[in-house]
């Protein structure tokens, strides 16, 4: 799993070079490496019949459609609910390893993230040496030869704030900010917004406790002392770098000269979704409105998808498939929420606070739950609230 990445960037440097070379290299990894952690899971017999059971609940409008005599992609309708299904498989099987409590597994376990962090840093500063994708189609932003679109900033801030929190469980304060000054540089070479702000949010949240600084006098005064100095350098630091960064002075001012504040800061998301509703409220019959019409047909009638997790997923599933993430979504909230506070845990703390984030970003930027890539990643942030340990 740690060269998961490396196979994705093989992937695309074939597709970047116009390679006659086709065979999908990255997607049948990454398939194998999911029925090997089925095979792993096989004794837990309740949850891979939930597993099935939501499969096909989610096939069914696909099925419906394709029996109706629409175009659907059998293939790619499937490609996806397995990806909107591979965080929670990932998280079942990383919660096993970390109850082991093995120092072995958890050792090989963060090599994986740190080979990942390396990976990613890599193919992003390739930008400078004129190779690799642009992150978007404009030719701003750098993601190397990493095929992922949108989803290479989760991947992305799920493996900084892994090991910036590592950092800080062994006190290492110095190492933490010098972490975070690199890898907030190699977010402005990505040129994603939520790559950037996330970065920022993620050591904020990380190095920042109101009711524990509220609740000394020492540490509010220390605080606040520290806050008069480095708030309003940090802040000329970030506006310099942000004017002069190819994001704003390509994509951010073009598209602001051209539309409204709303539709900038949510990319057009906001269109894309008064698209989809309309389609929704005059084509949806009652049984679509109830299970939805599956992924390919719904890009297909409404010609982009809004890349909203909440909203691609009401308007492809229906309410049947919105009950379920939501569902899914309170569930992990609650168990996320109840383990935060334990000393026992260190990094529950973590599994919570980027819980809230992934699902901000994905309720704003989309590609978050519905990507092969991440889902690992996601799987193994998630598990990590039952680590009990730092090696």
């Amino acid at each position: 799993m740690s060269i998961v990445l490396l196979v994705d960037s093989i992937n695309g440097y074939f597709k970047l070079n116009n390679s006659s070379f086709t065979f999908p290299i990255s997607q049948i990894y990454k398939t194998g490496i999911l029925l090997l952690i089925l095979l792993r899971l096989h004794r837990k017999a309740f949850f891979l019949f939930i597993i099935a059971c939501t499969f096909s609940i989610l096939f069914l409008p696909t099925i419906l459609q394709f029996v109706q005599g629409y175009s659907v992609s059998i293939y790619s309708d499937s490609l996806k609910i397995v990806k909107y299904l591979t965080p929670i498989i990932c998280f079942v099987y990383f919660r096993e390893l970390f109850l082991q409590n093995r120092i072995w597994t958890i050792k090989k376990l963060f090599f994986f993230i740190r080979i990942s962090y390396i990976i990613i840093v890599v193919n992003v500063l390739m930008k400078f040496v004129g190779l690799g994708f642009s992150l978007y189609r404009s030719g701003i932003g750098s993601k190397g030869y990493i095929y992922a679109g949108n989803e290479i900033s989760t991947v992305f801030l799920i493996l900084y704030a892994v090991l910036a929190f590592e950092l800080i469980a062994k006190g290492k304060k110095i190492r933490f900010w010098v972490f975070f000054a690199f890898t907030i540089n190699v977010a402005f070479v990505l040129g994603s917004k939520s790559a950037i702000l996330g970065v920022l949010l993620v050591a904020l949240l990380l190095r920042v406790r109101p009711l524990a600084i509220l609740a000394s006098s020492k540490k509010l005064g220390n605080f606040m002392v520290v806050s008069a100095v480095v708030i309003p350098l940090g802040i000329f630091w970030f506006l310099n770098r942000v004017v002069s960064s190819e994001l704003f002075q390509n994509r951010i001012l073009y598209y602001y000269n051209k539309v409204d504040l709303l539709t900038l800061i949510l990319s057009s998301r906001n269109l894309y979704f008064q698209t989809a509703f309309d389609i929704y409220k005059n084509n949806y019959n009652t049984l679509e409105k109830l299970i939805g019409i599956g992924q390919s047909r719904y890009e297909e009638i409404t010609g982009h998808t809004i890349e909203m997790d909440f909203l691609d997923i009401f308007f492809a599933y229906g309410v049947t498939g919105i009950f379920l993430f939501l569902g899914t979504i309170l569930l992990a909230c609650y168990l996320f929420y109840k383990r935060k506070d334990n000393v026992n845990y260190p990094f529950a703390r973590l599994s919570y606070l980027f819980f809230i984030l992934l699902v901000i970003i994905s309720s704003l930027a989309g590609h978050v739950f519905s990507s092969g890539i991440a889902g690992i990643f996601i799987g193994f942030v998630f598990a990590m609230t039952y680590l009990r340990r730092v090696v």
